[in-house]
């Protein structure tokens, strides 16, 4: 069961409180863990509050489950933005040289590193993108 609901404005200038909402969510645990919750949850509100809304500020809610007995947790982030499925996009051609690169999409691809397993859904009108990461 997901707890710690928390409801922010989704635009660029609350991504840092969001970030450290999370990092206090996830402090306890060793700093691996913490470092790439971080950095793939970043990735996941940057994107959010990018385009999910373009035609000004919607809402976005965090909220995260931990299950200790299989030493895992999971963040569920939800917006009512555009539809945008990520793991539609998480095929990346990283042999390619710099040049030769699509623009985007690394950021998903770092996000499927990062995770121990991603789940996204579109129910009632909400994106519902769920990591879940290992400890």
């Amino acid at each position: 069961m997901f707890s710690q609901n928390k409801i922010f404005v989704a635009n660029m200038e609350n991504v840092p409180d969001m970030v450290d909402y999370i990092a206090k969510i996830v402090e306890s645990f060793a700093p691996r863990v913490v470092f790439e919750t971080i950095l793939a949850s970043e990735e996941i509100l940057v994107n959010i509050v990018s385009y999910a809304y373009p035609n000004g500020d919607g809402q976005l809610a965090i909220a995260w489950e931990d299950d200790v007995d299989h030493h895992k947790f999971k963040l569920k982030f939800e917006d009512a933005g555009i539809p945008f499925n990520p793991l539609r996009y998480k095929e990346h051609n990283v042999s390619s040289s710099l040049e030769e690169m699509k623009i985007g999409g690394l950021g998903i691809l770092i996000i499927c590193k990062l995770s121990n397993e991603i789940q996204y859904t579109y129910v009632d009108g909400k994106n519902r993108l769920i990591i879940t990461k290992e400890y």
